[in-house]
């Protein structure tokens, strides 16, 4: 054997076994290359899963809490439609209101302005209005408190707007004074 065949077969020899390893490097590279891939995108579904099922957890949370939200609501609505009285009969309010200020042990006066209707989208069937009304008021603070108390426990859509109370300077709080309220019912007009 020659030595130039010698260094021929040699560089043939190094040459495929140099084309076999860059064939296999190219190969597992490219199998790499795809399994990074697909490890990629199953981590990428993995996580929006993860996210939509906490998503499918909270809104199954919040129907909960309106489907009980809507048990309390369903048993009291007739209460509910009780508390808005008929535009023209306020008389019931008027009374419970009188029956505060003699359990109270205060004097009032009574002033109802004239009806303002009240859009309701959530129920257009529901024609409220408001009646903003004054009651001007003798008493102390201590009555007037438990009057206050009173008139929030009573079964209308009702509330106080604003106070004003004047007492005399030399007694103060604890003394007859001069109270006024401003304040408003919310009734309905139904036809």
């Amino acid at each position: 054997m020659s030595p130039l065949l010698n260094k021929k077969q040699l560089f043939v020899t190094i040459m495929k076994h140099a084309g076999g390893a860059f064939i296999a490097v190219l190969v597992l590279g490219s199998l790499g290359i795809f399994i990074m891939h697909d490890i990629t995108r199953i981590s990428n579904s993995l996580t929006e899963e993860k996210r939509l099922t906490l998503l499918l957890q909270k809104r199954e949370a919040i129907t909960h809490t309106l489907a009980s939200n809507l048990v309390v609501v369903g048993e009291n609505e007739g209460r509910i439609r009780n508390a808005l009285l008929p535009v023209d009969n306020i008389l019931q309010f008027v009374g419970s209101l009188e029956g505060v200020a003699s359990e109270t042990s205060i004097t009032q006066q009574l002033h109802f302005g004239t009806p303002i209707p009240y859009e309701t989208p959530e129920d257009p069937s529901l024609h409220a209005a408001r009646v903003d009304y004054t009651a001007n008021l003798r008493g102390n603070i201590v009555t007037f408190t438990n009057y206050l108390k009173a008139v929030e426990g009573l079964p209308y859509f009702a509330g106080v707007s604003a106070f004003n109370f004047n007492s005399p300077q030399d007694l103060g709080w604890k003394a007859d004074s001069d109270i006024n309220i401003r304040a408003k019912i919310y009734v309905t007009n139904a036809p």
